[in-house]
């Protein structure tokens, strides 16, 4: 779609979103254009617009406080699994509490990476 390039990545897992259009339905009697934007990957979507201006928008919109708020307990679970992990040097857990820290940092990444600026 033309829009393709104006939408952000999705706020969940990062992927790419695209924008969708109902097919308009006389014999129904519904004859407003509805859009949508859907992750390509995750399929989360924002809400249903009459406009594509709006359905963008929508799917832009990121509520800043409450990404705070997200990335304030990653960040105090990523701490926790700082020293987990260093309790666990030399265990068999430390490979778990390795992989358990990575996957903290990279969702903290994407957390970082959703927000209007």
């Amino acid at each position: 779609m033309k829009h393709n390039e104006q939408l952000k990545p999705c706020p969940f897992c990062g992927g790419k979103g695209e924008i969708y259009q109902a097919p308009i339905n006389f014999r129904l009697g519904i004859e407003d254009e509805v859009y949508w934007v859907q992750c390509r990957n995750c399929f989360a979507k924002a809400g249903n617009s009459y406009s594509e201006e709006k359905a963008i928008s929508g799917w832009n919109r990121r509520k800043k406080r409450e990404m705070d708020k997200v990335e304030e307990q990653l960040e105090a679970e990523r701490s926790k699994a700082i020293i987990r992990l260093g309790e666990s040097k030399g265990t068999a857990y430390e490979y778990s509490e390795r992989c358990t820290l990575d996957a903290y940092e990279k969702v903290i990444e994407i957390v970082k990476g959703g927000r209007n600026e």
